[in-house]
Parts: structure tokens; C-alpha cells; sequence
């Protein structure tokens, strides 16, 4: 999948990630809820979790597909 992240701006690259996944959280009233995501729903979750894990998707990026975008001004 092509991905982004605000750390990076106007860089993407291809990262492989799961079509569909189950997430558990807690909530803001302190009730664990699961949530099953599936395609960008779920590239995002995994993202996120990977930030939580202070991981950065340009360390799990397919060696040779990050693109520099210029934005136009």
C-alpha cells in the first residue's frame, strides 16, 4: 500500500501492511471496545500502533519506493 505521515511531509513510499485487522482499545468512559478495520481503515491503525511502538513506516518502507512530492505553490 502507498503510505504518508505527517513526520515526513510530501514523502510516500510502499509498506506492506495487513487488509484487515482487529484492534482493542479503551475508550473515554474506560470500556474496552474491539474494533475489526479492514483496507485503509486498518493501513491507519497499523501505523498508528506502529508510532505507539516508536516505529516509523520509512523503516518498514519497500527499499526503492519513496517519492519526494513537490507541492505546487
Amino acid at each position: 500500500m502507498e503510505e504518508g505521515c505527517l513526520s515526513f511531509p510530501n514523502q510516500f513510499a510502499k509498506v506492506v501492511r495487513p487488509t484487515e485487522v482487529t484492534a482493542e482499545y479503551t475508550d473515554r468512559d474506560g470500556k474496552r471496545v474491539k474494533v475489526k478495520a479492514k483496507d485503509l481503515f486498518a493501513q491507519a491503525i497499523c501505523h498508528e500502533v506502529d508510532h505507539l511502538n516508536g516505529e516509523l513506516f520509512v523503516e518498514k518502507m519497500i527499499p526503492g519506493t519513496l517519492e519526494y512530492i513537490t507541492p505546487e505553490g
